[in-house]
């Protein structure tokens, strides 16, 4: 037992672990924001696939930080792009799981003639007053744990205005803070 990993060593390794999909989470975010050519019109994606992929993606990380995933919704179809809509989706999970681990919804479905994806919490929420420039590139808000770029958010209000869509952020009932990105809805 003497080449065993002490406690220490562990907790170390998995302190590294996490800043390694943090810092990659930045680069993928930072080359998702560099490139601005388009590979064509918009495609049909289905929104509820989106949310499946991407739980399975967040599941192990998420669990490992207290969060836990709830899909909801009736679904629904988008225009856009796939590898963009799990972008959106990505950094929106992201958010919710480092700044207010614990239940996080993610629901789809369409109103007022277009689809939507959100993302809702039950951390502190965002302040009333800041919530208009959180998808400002670099917007930190004044309560906002260390760590991040400000960047998360307003890669997914670019990505959903490249598609006609809008980016709303509230707070969530009971607290917290509901994020939902409305998309044109494939007809």
């Amino acid at each position: 037992m003497a080449d065993a990993p002490s406690e220490e060593v562990r907790r170390q390794l998995q302190a590294a672990d996490t800043e390694v999909d943090r810092l990659s989470g930045i680069v993928n975010r930072l080359l998702v924001m560099a490139r601005r050519i388009e590979e064509g019109g918009p495609s049909e994606i289905d929104l509820d696939e989106v949310v499946h992929r991407a739980i399975e993606r967040w599941g192990e990380r998420a669990s490992r930080q207290g969060a836990t995933f709830t899909a909801r919704g009736e679904g629904g179809r988008a225009l856009g792009e796939q590898a963009d809509l799990d972008q959106i989706l990505d950094n929106l999970i992201d958010n919710a799981v480092a700044y207010a681990p614990g239940p996080v919804v993610i629901e789809t479905g369409q109103a007022d003639g277009r689809a939507f994806l959100a993302v809702e919490d039950g951390g502190p929420g965002i302040a009333a007053d800041e919530r208009h420039r959180v998808t400002n590139r670099f917007f930190r808000g004044r309560s906002a744990p260390r760590g991040g770029t400000g960047l998360g958010l307003a890669i997914v209000r670019d990505l959903a205005e490249k598609w006609g869509g809008t980016v709303v952020v509230e707070s969530a009932d009971g607290g917290g803070t509901r994020v939902e990105v409305r998309l044109n809805a494939a007809t």
